[in-house]
């Protein structure tokens, strides 16, 4: 039956406060809402922030064997590219009033039955039903999912279970975060502060000490400390940036950034979907699936984040649960829970649907976020010319998953290949052929 899918990315309760995202920073929050695209089915509809351009629709209709009408898309008409649905947006009575009149036209066989929110929280729930979408899902309606994106809830439930976590503290007022941060600030350590509600990075905050190897790996954001005048100088500008509660942690030296995918079902059945490493640049800017590291770590990293998931489930969450982690001073440590779609949760859907449900089995695949096309130029038209376009039937190829030409002409893309060197390869292609400084103006 079609579902409601609701493109609600960094939603309030992922993130608190989204005035001082940067230009760059909306293009990519833009990228991360088309992705829901991937995962509608012919027949669904879709509340996006921006309407997506006319050739990915085509392009995800060809690659979903229907027409591009067969998605009905509902964004809201602010005359300005838009890269959130927050309660402001949601709620407009005009958007509420022209979605309902539209799912009410919409032929009996089109009606939306279920909802698919990129993160399920109480308000989509509350704008499907205003729009004539009914959730039975209790704890969906009641927004439980939001516990599952807090740092601090993570930490406490993942120590509970004996989860191997970095030695940190949950700290819940300024008291509490001064007394972490000088607790590794006497050991001249390196460490890490993590804003409770935030994503993709942009709540982290790493702090370098005298001993510092340097790594920035998961934030953008670095400070340095060299005596104690230093530290003492850091602590009061960190505490004064922070108001709600946080984790600090120990900074460990990280060889690898895992992730896994799961997937909880209506009768709360535990099933993973997928799992690879995360390529950092210092955030996340793809992944590799599967992930090229060592297997003892791999089969150590699942059984904790299905430990997770199997809590989760207990706890009434459905759908998707994404659990990331580290290989670090020869160990796994687990590191943090989202009850939500992922960014790995389309590349698996078009994956699957392209190459059957054991497509892990046989194929890698690489994506990478952080693409730029000159103004004006036809990435389709590029890929296509050099082969590397996938279209169905093809064994191998890129695929582009997401564009947004009007913020930061910015663009993501996914390979699949039977083997990982030749996904790289054909990635490394995709960039050179795409590159600003290489294309006419």
């Amino acid at each position: 039956m079609p579902k409601l899918i609701i493109a609600n990315v960094d939603s309030e309760h992922q993130v608190a406060d989204v005035s001082g995202y940067s230009r760059h920073e909306q293009s990519e929050i833009i990228l991360c809402n088309q992705r829901m695209m991937w995962l509608a089915d012919p027949g669904d509809v879709l509340v996006l922030p921006s309407e997506p351009t006319e050739q990915l629709k085509a392009y995800w209709a060809e690659l979903n064997g229907c027409r591009a009408e067969d998605l009905t898309v509902l964004t809201p008409k602010t005359g300005a590219p838009l890269a959130f649905l927050r309660q402001d947006i949601l709620f407009a009575p005009d958007f509420i009033a022209s979605c309902r009149k539209v799912v009410a036209a919409l032929p009996e066989g089109r009606k939306p039955s279920s909802v698919l929110a990129y993160f399920p929280d109480n308000y989509v729930a509350e704008f499907a039903q205003a729009i004539g979408v009914d959730l039975e899902d209790a704890f969906f309606r009641e927004g439980g999912a939001t516990l599952l994106n807090e740092k601090t809830t993570f930490r406490k439930l993942a120590a509970g279970l004996g989860v191997s976590l970095p030695e940190g503290r949950v700290c819940e007022n300024e008291t509490d975060l001064k007394r972490a941060m000088r607790h590794f600030v006497s050991q001249g350590a390196d460490f890490i502060v993590k804003l409770n509600r935030h994503s993709g990075g942009f709540g982290n905050l790493i702090v370098h000490g005298p001993r510092s190897g340097g790594k920035t790996l998961g934030s953008s954001t670095v400070l340095r400390y060299g005596n104690a005048q230093d530290a003492e100088a850091i602590l009061e500008t960190v505490a004064s940036r922070i108001h709600e509660p946080a984790v600090v942690e120990r900074y460990v030296d990280t060889d690898h950034v895992l992730y896994s995918e799961y997937l909880i079902d209506a009768q709360g059945r535990c099933f993973l979907l997928n799992d690879g490493t995360m390529n950092m640049e210092p955030l996340w800017v793809g992944f590799e699936i599967p992930g090229d590291y060592a297997t003892h770590h791999r089969i150590r990293f699942l059984d904790e984040s299905a430990r997770l998931v199997r809590l989760a489930a207990q706890m009434g969450h459905r759908g998707r649960m994404n659990v990331d982690g580290l290989v670090a001073e020869g160990q796994i440590f687990v590191n943090e829970f989202n009850g939500r779609c992922g960014g790995c949760s389309h590349v698996f859907e078009i994956a699957k649907r392209l190459f059957g449900t054991q497509v892990l089995h046989s194929k890698h695949i690489k994506t990478y976020n952080r693409g730029k096309i000159e103004e004006g130029c036809d990435l389709f038209a590029v890929l296509s010319d050099a082969g590397l376009l996938l279209r169905p039937g093809m064994a191998t190829g890129a695929i582009p998953l997401t564009i947004e030409p009007a913020l930061d002409q910015a663009f993501e893309y996914m390979v699949i290949a039977d083997c990982l060197v030749e996904a790289r390869r054909i990635s490394d292609a995709v960039l050179s052929l795409t590159a600003p400084r290489r294309l006419a103006a």
